[in-house]
């Protein structure tokens, strides 16, 4: 209490001295007790005078209360002006109080601001090479069997992947395709840009990229080891090329550039100028009945073989013909009726023809597996891409994506319904053929033909897109 007591006259004290300081300091107010100096009510606790003016220049109140005695003296000196020095007057004297400024509510200082984050970069992109390093393997041999032909079309611009990353190389439909060197098969299957494809990796660590295979042979396994011209599979048109002449798409994505990704392919070009034409071809019986299936035969046969003096397009057995009745010779010379289904027969032999067990990975081989999954993923659509469910890309494989296709041997629609198999799961409520249904409900149909069939019931896409 005594504390409390000597603190309040001192505080009395210092008053009544800051309220004789300002009358002497100011001529003219010194009976405007209660009075701003500046013309407004005194209700603050801090005052500052100043001779060059009468105007008051108000001053944030002290950050604590304290108590503090100024003493302040006066010159009458006219040729120099020396600033007064501020007073502070707690809780008491005249003169106003600026209430301290405050920030709107909702905003920051600009200073306390977080610094925004930096926008993701997108995935960096790199252009065609004019590299041409040396591979370091082999020997090494064209990929394509028979009579062949093909352009520069290295770095040409493409919608899906950029540029295109390697060349076409056009055969007839079902011409062989060889492996290039001695190596390893990976991802032997489909995507939808590659349709069937797969990749080796030679000895030297050199990747070679296949694409639009029309199938692939019995030795064609993913870890298989093969041998360079080992038969891989055969030309067609399948994922993107879909209508387009047959041709192999042929990449050569070498050690040397392996940094890039799968924008660091390089021409085929020249490479493919160099190397070697197989001119014999050993053909398992597997491969054997898939090319009298799909009359890919003639294609297969051996392009240094001689060339006949005449060829037998057709013979017919006329002893059944009696006598000269012109009708009964017709009838012998007649063409055999032409079998609708036969791409039927054709998936059948291609799921009994034997295939080989798949092949246990090492560690070593499962990393080189790993590199090229990662190089295919550039070889694929762009993620986001539209129709990537499992009914399309199975879809692609059947019908090339087109959902009303109808080819003209019984089989109808994307995902290829007999019209047995559409009206005995309920299609007839959607349309008489399945080509006539949205793609919406021909998925429908699909999945309750999923659920009392399984993936069997699409034989031959569904084993290579991998669903059984």
């Amino acid at each position: 209490m005594r504390r409390l007591g000597a603190r309040l006259l001192i505080a009395l004290a210092v008053a009544a001295a800051g309220a004789a300081t300002a009358g002497l300091l100011t001529p003219g107010h010194a009976g405007a007790a209660g009075q701003n100096p500046c013309g407004g009510p005194g209700s603050g606790s801090t005052a500052t005078v100043s001779t060059e003016s009468d105007a008051c220049t108000p001053e944030p109140p002290p950050a604590t209360t304290t108590t503090t005695t100024t003493t302040t003296t006066t010159t009458t000196t006219t040729t120099t002006t020396t600033p007064i020095p501020t007073v502070t007057i707690p809780q008491g004297g005249s003169g106003t109080v600026q209430k301290p400024h405050k920030p709107p509510a909702g905003k920051s200082h600009p200073a306390a601001a977080k610094p925004r984050k930096k926008a993701a970069k997108p995935a960096r992109r790199h252009p065609p090479t004019k590299a041409r390093p040396r591979l370091n393997g082999g020997p090494y041999v064209f990929p394509v069997y028979g009579p062949v032909s093909f352009t520069d079309t290295y770095g040409a611009p493409r919608a899906d992947t950029g540029w295109h990353h390697g060349d076409d190389i056009f055969s007839p439909l079902g011409a062989p395709v060889l492996a290039v060197a001695d190596g390893t098969l990976f991802l032997v299957g489909w995507n939808q840009i590659g349709g069937n494809r797969l990749w080796l990796r030679d000895d030297a660590g050199n990747y070679f990229y296949y694409a639009h295979l029309a199938a692939f042979s019995t030795a064609a396994v993913p870890g298989a080891r093969v041998k360079a011209g080992t038969l891989l599979g055969f030309v067609g048109d399948t994922g993107d090329a879909r209508g387009t002449p047959p041709h192999l798409h042929f990449e050569i994505h070498p050690l040397a550039k392996m940094s890039f990704g799968y924008d660091g392919a390089v021409n085929p070009t020249p490479y493919l100028l160099a190397w070697q034409r197989l001119q014999r071809l050993h053909l398992s019986d597997g491969d054997i009945r898939l090319t009298t299936a799909s009359g890919w035969a003639a294609t297969v046969a051996a392009p240094s073989a001689a060339q006949p003096g005449a060829i037998l397009l057709q013979s017919s057995d006329i002893s059944s013909a009696t006598g000269l009745d012109p009708r009964a010779v017709a009838r012998a010379l007649a063409a055999p009726a032409v079998d609708v289904r036969v791409r039927f027969h054709l998936q059948q032999t291609i799921t009994r023809t034997p295939r080989p067990a798949r092949f246990h990975l090492s560690a070593k081989a499962r990393r080189q597996a790993l590199k090229v999954e990662s190089l295919d993923r550039g070889a694929t659509l762009p993620p986001g891409f539209p129709g990537t469910s499992v009914w399309d890309t199975l879809a692609q494989c059947e019908a090339g994506g087109d959902w009303g296709a109808d080819t003209g041997n019984g089989f109808f629609g994307g995902l290829q319904f007999t019209s047995s198999t559409w009206l005995e799961n309920g299609g007839g409520t959607y349309a008489p053929f399945a080509n006539y249904a949205s793609r919406e409900q021909q998925i429908a149909i699909a999945q309750r033909v999923l659920t009392t069939q399984g993936w069997v019931a699409w034989p031959v896409c569904s084993l290579k897109l991998g669903l059984r």
